[in-house]
């Protein structure tokens, strides 16, 4: 008897686990966390290529994504045309810009309407600061920096 209660116990504990990440997960699909993973290493990765070479195309970009996908390090899909898209079948926006110092890549997947621009994308924008990397010197020294012990 006191082993069918323990058996019991560990299967409601169970059941109670999988309804609490049910509420935890919402609305969130499966696909949704894949495409959220994927935005984040993908800018992560198109951010370092355009540090080693600000010239980098889209078609380095494709295949990057590519890549990455390949390597197990993103889990993607493969369009006809074998291009690696989102888990929603759309490739990746990928944009990427300088301000400065700063380096600003933002990857965009169009999320489950299959549509960019609506509210139910999947972002994110990685930001780099150029000097901040090569250390450079903090505020000049002030004037009383003579005084200074």
């Amino acid at each position: 008897m006191g082993r069918v209660a323990v058996i019991a116990g560990a299967a409601l504990a169970v059941l109670a686990g999988i309804c609490a990440a049910g509420l935890w997960l919402g609305n969130r699909t499966t696909k949704v966390f894949f495409a959220e993973d994927a935005v984040q290493v993908i800018a992560y990765g198109v951010g370092a290529m355009y540090r080693q070479n600000p010239a980098t195309t889209e078609e380095d970009i494709a295949l990057k994504i590519k890549f990455l996908n390949d390597a197990s390090v993103i889990n993607l899909r493969l369009a006809d045309n074998d291009e690696a898209v989102d888990p929603f079948g759309i490739p990746f926006d990928v944009k990427h810009e300088t301000q400065g110092s700063v380096s600003v890549t933002t990857v965009t997947s169009a999320g489950p309407d299959r549509r960019l621009g609506t509210a139910d994308d999947i972002v994110f924008v990685h930001k780099e600061d150029h000097e901040a990397e090569r250390g450079a010197p903090a505020d000049p020294p002030s004037s009383n920096a003579a005084h200074d012990h």
